[in-house]
C-alpha cells in the first residue's frame, strides 16, 4: 500500500518536519553519491599546499582524511628510531587496515613495508639487511608511475641512507582505504598485514616520523 499517496497531507507534514530538523542539526547539504564521493580526491589536511608532516609516538587513531594524503603521488616516509635490542619490533606507521592500507614496521630484525590493495593484492618489501641496534634513520620512498589515479610505482627501503630493499607495487588505492585509521607506533583497528598481531606496538623508541609528499 502506498501510504504517501493515500495520505498526501501527512506526507507534506513529515517532509516539512524533516527539513526543519535537517537544518537544525546541519544535515544539509545532502550528498547521496556513493562511488562518486569515494573517488573524489581528498585534500591534504588543513593546508592543501602542505607537503611536509612530522608525527611523534602516540599519535594514533587519526582519521584517514586527517592524515597526509599519500595517494596518487610520489612520497617518502622517514623515521628516526632506536632499537634497544635485536628483538625489538613493531609498527612505525600504519594507515588503513584489513580492507586496504599500508604499514611500515620492524619484524624479525628487518624493515618491512606492506601495501594492502583491498585484500586482492598485497605487496611486501623487506630489507635485505637487519636493522642495527641503537639509533638509525629508516626511509621508504615511493616513486609513483603517474598517468592517472590508482596507478603503480616502485618502493625502496633505506637504512641510514643505504638502499636495502626494492619492489614494485603494481596498483594503488586511488581514494579511500576504508574506515580504519592512521597511527604512529601501533596499528589500531583491523591489521594492515596478517603477519603480525594487533596492536603490534613498537618496542623500541620512535623519535619522529616525517612524511613528505612530492
Amino acid at each position: 500500500m502506498d501510504l504517501a499517496k493515500k495520505n498526501p497531507e501527512k506526507l507534506e507534514e513529515l517532509k516539512a518536519l524533516f527539513k526543519e530538523e535537517a537544518k537544525k542539526y546541519n544535515v544539509y547539504p545532502l550528498d547521496d553519491r556513493g562511488t562518486g564521493r569515494l573517488i573524489s580526491p581528498k585534500p591534504t589536511p588543513s593546508d592543501p599546499k602542505r607537503k611536509h608532516f612530522t608525527f611523534y609516538a602516540g599519535a594514533i587513531r587519526l582519521a584517514e582524511t586527517a592524515s597526509p594524503n599519500t595517494k596518487n603521488k610520489s612520497h617518502s616516509i622517514t623515521a628516526e628510531i632506536e632499537l634497544k635490542s635485536k628483538s625489538d619490533s613493531g609498527i612505525i606507521v600504519a594507515s588503513g587496515g584489513s580492507s586496504a592500507g599500508f604499514a611500515l614496521y620492524v619484524q624479525n630484525g628487518k624493515l618491512v613495508y606492506h601495501y594492502n590493495y583491498f585484500d586482492d593484492a598485497r605487496y611486501v618489501i623487506t630489507s635485505k639487511e637487519s636493522l642495527p641496534t641503537g639509533k638509525s634513520t629508516v626511509r621508504f620512498d615511493f616513486a609513483y608511475d603517474g598517468g592517472g589515479t590508482g596507478k603503480g610505482g616502485t618502493g625502496k627501503l633505506y637504512i641510514n641512507d643505504k638502499l636495502v630493499g626494492e619492489g614494485r607495487i603494481d596498483k594503488t588505492v586511488a581514494a579511500r582505504f576504508g574506515i580504519d585509521t592512521f597511527g604512529i607506533g601501533e596499528d589500531t583497528g583491523s591489521p594492515v598485514a596478517y603477519s603480525y598481531k594487533l596492536p603490534f606496538k613498537f618496542t623500541g623508541k620512535i623519535d619522529k616520523v616525517n612524511i613528505d609528499l612530492k
